[in-house]
C-alpha cells in the first residue's frame, strides 16, 4: 500500500526509504553491494531476475534514485536476504 499523503513506501507495514529525497535516508549501499557479490550474481542477472532494469539498479546502487517498495521487495527475494538483512540495508532509519 502507498500512502500518497506522506514521504516513504509501506510494505507489510514497513516503511521504505522510497520517494523523497533530501529528509530521507539513502540504503545501505556497500552492504547491498556485498549481498549481490556474495549472491555469485551479476548486477545484471538480478536486474534480469528481480524485473528492475538494468540502468536502473545500476543507477540506484551509484546513490542515483531510490529504491521503491516492489524493488526492495524484489532485491530481497532474489538476494534471498532475510528481514533483518533488508531492514538494515532498506529501512528508513539511521544506520550507524
Amino acid at each position: 500500500m502507498v500512502d500518497t499523503n506522506s514521504t516513504g513506501c509501506y510494505s507489510n507495514d514497513v516503511e521504505f526509504n522510497a520517494t523523497k529525497k533530501g529528509g530521507l535516508k539513502m540504503p545501505n549501499v556497500i552492504l547491498l553491494k556485498e549481498k549481490i557479490k556474495e549472491s555469485g550474481m551479476t548486477v545484471k542477472a538480478i536486474a534480469e531476475k528481480s524485473g528492475i532494469l538494468r540502468e536502473t539498479l545500476y543507477n540506484r546502487l551509484k546513490g542515483n534514485g531510490e529504491f521503491t517498495a516492489s524493488e526492495i521487495v524484489s532485491l530481497t527475494k532474489v538476494l534471498n536476504l532475510s528481514i533483518s538483512e533488508r531492514d538494515k540495508i532498506f529501512l528508513n532509519e539511521k544506520l550507524n
